[in-house]
């Protein structure tokens, strides 16, 4: 007797498509997922830069402002506070402070020397505002020992 032998029958093959097929589908949701969290990443990182440049223009016009009165008039408080900008002089550290708001989250602080009739820059820093909150489901978290 002879047996008819085709090698895979078709069931087989269909179930590898029908794998092939799985396959490819949830690379594809994946590949979706991620290029969307991606684009998410992207613009919120754009909107900080953005908000942080603007910032940043707004404190150097502070200093040159403050500048301009510094060349007018000397270390002024009363000048100095004047420029409704939330300058502080303490004159026995000689520095000069004020605060830029980048966000809800996040301040440009300044701090200036002054020498004489011009300033030097201290400090120019972004500085987060408030605590880090975590996440509030802490109790399954491994606190040591066995």
């Amino acid at each position: 007797m002879r047996k008819n032998r085709q090698g895979m029958s078709v069931g087989v093959v269909s179930l590898i498509m029908i794998f092939v097929v799985f396959l490819l589908v949830s690379l594809a949701v994946l590949s979706l997922t991620t290029a969307s969290a991606n684009a998410r990443m992207a613009d919120k990182s754009l909107s900080m830069q953005s908000a942080y440049y603007e910032a940043d223009a707004n404190a150097q016009e502070t200093l040159a402002q403050i500048d301009g009165v510094l060349r007018a008039s000397g270390p002024d408080p009363g000048a100095l506070e004047a420029l409704n900008r939330g300058v502080t002089y303490d004159p026995e550290s000689a520095t000069i402070r004020f605060d830029t708001e980048i966000s809800d989250t996040a301040t440009l602080k300044s701090e200036l020397r002054v020498e004489g009739d011009s300033v030097s820059v201290i400090r120019w820093q972004t500085v987060p505002d408030g605590e880090w909150q975590t996440d509030s489901d802490t109790k399954n978290l491994w606190k040591g020992g066995v």
